[in-house]
């Protein structure tokens, strides 16, 4: 009987701290807000709206957000790499921030979807 009940109070404890890792971790989700020509196809420059959100408990500082050159997809008019700064945790109110980008989409790019990637990273 004892080993039951000290199994059920590790258990709890492990799911306990679990809980306040999540609960204290960032959660950084980017979202595509809108482009502008939609749908935008083979040869054009399309206008990017991104929305970076940090939904977790945690602030996160330095943050980064890099726009992948794969194909069919070139940056222009400025960096790849773009210095976000700090997003405070969910809890302040100031958990998001919205950029921006202009890409160049190969001339002969086939019709269809393409995947667009992103990478963030911070401290």
């Amino acid at each position: 009987m004892e080993k039951i009940i000290l199994n059920i109070a590790l258990f709890l404890v492990m799911l306990t701290a679990v809980y306040a890792v999540e609960y204290e971790s960032p959660v950084i989700k980017v979202t595509l807000l809108n482009q502008d020509p939609s749908p935008a196809r083979a040869g054009d420059t399309a206008e990017l709206r991104l929305r970076i959100e940090n939904t977790g408990g945690g602030t996160v500082q330095n943050l980064e957000l890099e726009i992948q050159q794969d194909y069919p997809f070139a940056v222009i008019d400025g960096p790849a790499l773009q210095k976000i700064g700090t997003l405070y945790a969910y809890q302040t109110g100031k958990n998001y921030i919205n950029t921006q980008y202009r890409l160049r989409i190969d001339k002969d790019a086939v019709k269809g979807k393409h995947e667009l990637k992103v990478k963030y990273r911070y401290d």
